[in-house]
């Protein structure tokens, strides 16, 4: 099961990377956007380093802060 949620991590962080490489209309630049964006790739990185790590805790933990950080970014930045 953990190769799998690490093969899904994987997959996750380089759709955020995707993502975060092209931001909105109007979001370059903006601070909001900036401090947004940091915190959902910070949260993506956390998740792949815990699923990378096998610590089921801490990866719940990252997991846990992840959908937060997501959306966030997604309702104010779309």
């Amino acid at each position: 099961m953990m190769g799998m949620i690490r093969e899904q991590a994987a997959v996750l962080a380089y759709l955020a990377r995707d993502v975060l490489a092209t931001p909105p209309v109007g979001a370059s630049g903006n601070p909001e956007y900036a401090t947004l964006s940091a915190d959902f790739e910070t949260s993506v990185r956390n998740l792949l380093d815990a699923a990378r790590s096998g610590d089921e805790t801490r990866l719940r933990a990252a997991a846990e802060k992840l959908k937060p950080a997501y959306a966030r970014l997604f309702l104010k930045f779309g």
